[in-house]
């Protein structure tokens, strides 16, 4: 299992689908579980409660796919608030080096936020930040 501080760095470095990163998300945060069998040792990930275990079989694009780390977000902190901007050239306040968009993610009054180039990423990222927060 990955840390959250690492998982957190690789999330706001990219910018794109990233499925290594999906399956180190999945295992350290969604429940899943992550093997090698077979003679070659492929990889399998697969969650406990699957019919099948077969090689990513419901493996979910966190990367790309805000409804997934919105559900990820339902399910690690019940009850949180989320939020996702765009960023316009006038809120980065001159910082063009600032990613798109901005996210916060945490129970109420306990937010944490977060930047990264697409909404997947920064809620992603803000919910890492959450969760790191919650260990503290």
């Amino acid at each position: 299992m990955t840390d959250l501080s690492t998982l957190l760095a690789r999330v706001e470095a990219g910018s794109g689908a990233d499925r290594e990163l999906d399956a180190e998300i999945a295992t350290t945060l969604g429940g899943f579980v992550r093997e090698k069998r077979g003679r070659d040792q492929k990889s399998w990930l697969y969650h406990p409660t699957a019919p099948r275990r077969d090689g990513m079989w419901g493996a979910y694009f966190y990367t790309t796919d805000l409804n997934a780390v919105i559900a990820l977000v339902e399910a690690r902190l019940p009850g949180a608030c989320w939020r996702i901007e765009k960023l316009s050239d006038a809120m980065k306040f001159g910082n063009r080096d600032l990613p798109d968009f901005w996210a916060t993610c945490g129970l109420a009054g306990e937010q944490e936020q977060a930047y990264a180039p697409t909404p997947a990423r920064a809620l992603l990222a803000a919910l890492l930040r959450a969760e790191m927060e919650k260990q503290t």
